[in-house]
C-alpha cells in the first residue's frame, strides 16, 4: 500500500495534467499560469471519469467473464499469434509513419491517432516489465490494469482536445447568458471564467463569474 498510494496519486496528476493540456491548448490558453498542479486532479476528475469510465467498466467485466476463458498470452503459440509475434515489427512500422507524418503535418485530431497507434504496444510492452508485480500477485489483473492505465494516459491529451473542439463547435451545449449576448461556458481556471463567443470564435476571458448569469438548458 505504501509504494501503490505515490504512483497512483502521481499517475492521476499525470493524467489529469494530460487532459487539461489537451483541452486549453486547443483554446491557446495555459492552464498552469492560473491554477497550480495541486488542483489539477481537483479540476479534471469528473471530465476524466464521464470519458473512461466505460473503458473501466468494460475491463473490469472483460477481467470477470472473458479472461478466465482467454488468458493473457493465450493466443501466442496460434498460427496468428506466431505470425505476430515474427513480424508485429513490420506491420506496425507503416501505422508509425502515417502517425508521425500525421503530427508533424498538424492534422487536427493527430494526437488521437497517434494514441490509437502507440498506446497498445506500450502498454504491452511495459506490462510484460513486470511492473507491480511486487504489489499484484494476479498476472492477469496486473496485466489488464497496467495495459488499460498506459491507454488512458495516451488519450488523456487527445480526449480532452476532442472536448475543447466539440464546445467550440456546438451551440447547444454550455449555453449561458450574460448582458443578454449567449456564450458557451468553457470552464473556470482559478478566478477566472473562460467563455466561447459563438460569433465572433474566439475565448472570452473573465476575472469573476457574472451575477447575473443564466445556464440555458
Amino acid at each position: 500500500m505504501s509504494k501503490i498510494l505515490p504512483i497512483a496519486s502521481s499517475y492521476t496528476i499525470l493524467v489529469s495534467a494530460l487532459y487539461l493540456m489537451g483541452f486549453w491548448s486547443e483554446l491557446n490558453i495555459n492552464f498552469l499560469e492560473y491554477i497550480t498542479l495541486t488542483e489539477v486532479a481537483v479540476i479534471s476528475i469528473g471530465s476524466l471519469i464521464s470519458s473512461f469510465g466505460l473503458l473501466l467498466l468494460s475491463s473490469f467485466i472483460s477481467e470477470i467473464y472473458i479472461r478466465p476463458v482467454m488468458p493473457i498470452g493465450g493466443g501466442r503459440d496460434t498460427p496468428e499469434g506466431k505470425f505476430m509475434r515474427k513480424w508485429w515489427k513490420v506491420v506496425y512500422f507503416p501505422l508509425i509513419i502515417l502517425a508521425a507524418y500525421t503530427v508533424y503535418s498538424g492534422k487536427p485530431m493527430s494526437s488521437f491517432f497517434l494514441a490509437i497507434v502507440i498506446s497498445p504496444v506500450l502498454g504491452i510492452w511495459f506490462a510484460n516489465t513486470g511492473f507491480l508485480s511486487d504489489v499484484i500477485s494476479n498476472d492477469n489483473v496486473r496485466y489488464s490494469i497496467v495495459l488499460v492505465a498506459v491507454q488512458i494516459a495516451f488519450f488523456s491529451f487527445p480526449i480532452g482536445e476532442i472536448k475543447a473542439l466539440e464546445l467550440k463547435s456546438s451551440e447547444v451545449k454550455n449555453q449561458v447568458k450574460i448582458e443578454e449576448k449567449t456564450y458557451t461556458y468553457l470552464g473556470k481556471l482559478g478566478n477566472n471564467v473562460f467563455l466561447w463567443d459563438n460569433n465572433m470564435k474566439h475565448v472570452k476571458q473573465l476575472s469573476y463569474l457574472p451575477k447575473e448569469i443564466i445556464y440555458i438548458p
